[in-house]
């Protein structure tokens, strides 16, 4: 026999591409909450791809962490002081644009900074 056996090694970063691929094709549905999205992708691996749920979730805490590292990412910045707008730049290219900061999810909106009293 021939046969070749696959190495945990191997099947890890199998599972963490197919987990990856996920994350890309659905990021735009979960802008406002990671976590839901992280929880969609730990459902993706066990039921669909019957990885045990103890490694699951190991899995794509690392294809959560390789995604945020990939280049073109968008940055959030502080206007000035305009505390109603923020400016998203894509790190690409650098282009930008103002948006008021309400259309942006809540964990991405600036709080006010609080003062000392």
């Amino acid at each position: 026999m021939n046969s070749t056996a696959f190495l945990p090694r191997d099947y890890r970063e199998r599972m963490q591409a197919c987990a990856l691929a996920f994350l890309r094709q659905h990021q735009a549905e979960h802008l406002g909450d990671d976590q839901i999205l992280y929880e969609r992708t730990c459902d993706h691996l066990v039921n669909r791809l019957d990885v045990p749920l103890f490694m699951a979730s190991r899995i794509v805490h690392l294809a959560m962490t390789q995604l945020a590292e990939r280049p073109g990412r968008i940055i959030v910045a502080r206007v000035g002081s305009h505390a109603e707008r923020a400016c998203l730049a894509y790190s690409l290219t650098g282009e930008s644009a103002f948006v008021p900061q309400r259309r942006l999810p809540r964990r991405l909106q600036f709080q006010p900074d609080a003062a000392p009293r």
